[in-house]
């Protein structure tokens, strides 16, 4: 808009200048004074450049507004998987935590067969390698957990996002 408008420009200087001839009946002509100027400019035909600017503006402006718009469908999106994988997470620990004891329990019956001598340490190793699986998975849920919380908290904006 600011483009369609005339534009006063004023401009002000001071100079001095010496110059100096070997020859003739001046030797040295000093001169020295302040200037200044004023200039109107008025635009009168841009061949349509303005019209142009103004249509890239308001199409970058739309372009902006779908961005944005997109972008906030997708982070709705991100919610809703994170909260769907909370929700997993939260039910195969439950499950893993009651695998884990059944594990433990096997384990000392392994081991008290192992003591008796009904046992062979091939049963026991296999117990032990059970409940290390089941521990493992347990912690490794409990991990997953925390990750899908913290996720879902930062989705949602209860969390700064990481640097």
């Amino acid at each position: 808009q600011a483009q369609r408008l005339p534009r006063l420009s004023l401009s002000a200087a001071y100079g001095y200048q010496r110059s100096g001839n070997t020859r003739g009946n001046v030797r040295e002509s000093p001169s020295s004074g302040p200037q200044a100027g004023l200039s109107l400019a008025v635009p009168l035909y841009q061949g349509g450049n303005l019209e142009r600017q103004d249509r890239v503006a308001s199409l970058q402006v739309e372009v902006t507004r779908l961005a944005l718009e997109a972008s906030e469908r997708l982070t709705r999106l991100q919610a809703v998987e994170a909260a769907e994988q909370l929700q997993t997470r939260r039910r195969m620990l439950a499950l893993e935590q009651g695998n884990t004891p059944l594990a433990r329990e096997n384990l000392e019956i392994a081991r008290q067969r192992l003591s008796a001598g009904q046992g062979t340490s091939l049963e026991f190793r296999e117990a032990q390698e059970t409940w290390v699986a089941a521990e493992t998975r347990r912690i490794n849920l409990r991990y997953d957990l925390l990750l899908a919380t913290t996720r879902l908290r930062q989705l949602v904006g209860e969390l700064d996002p990481a640097p």
